[in-house]
C-alpha cells in the first residue's frame, strides 16, 4: 500500500485484529528513533484516505540499523500492524541490552 512495486508485503496481510503483547515496546522504540529527515508532506491513511492529524507531517527516523517513518508508527498504533518477525525480534532484543 505504501510502496507498491518494491516487493514489500501488503499491510493488510500483516494487521492483527487486536493489540499484540509486544506492541507498546515496539512503539516506544520507534518513537525514540533519531530524526534524519523531516518533511512538509502531510500524512494520509492509505485505507481511509483521511489526513492523520495526530502525527503531523512525514518524518523519517532511524536507530542505526533500521529506518522508518512516523507513518509506519501510525499504522502499528492504529491498526496493530506487525513488523516482520526478524525486525520485531531485533527491536525487542535491543530493549533488553
Amino acid at each position: 500500500e505504501l510502496n507498491p512495486g518494491y516487493g514489500y508485503p501488503y499491510m493488510k496481510d500483516s494487521l492483527s485484529p487486536s493489540p499484540y503483547s509486544s506492541k507498546q515496546e515496539i512503539l516506544e522504540h520507534l518513537h525514540k528513533g533519531d530524526v534524519h529527515i523531516a518533511t512538509a508532506a502531510r500524512i494520509y491513511d492509505c485505507f481511509t484516505e483521511e489526513p492523520v492529524k495526530e502525527y503531523g507531517y512525514l518524518v523519517h527516523l532511524n536507530d542505526g540499523k533500521y529506518s522508518w517513518t512516523n507513518k509506519l508508527i501510525y499504522y502499528i498504533d492504529r491498526y496493530n500492524l506487525r513488523l516482520p518477525t526478524d525486525i520485531e525480534t531485533d527491536i525487542l532484543k535491543s530493549k533488553g541490552e
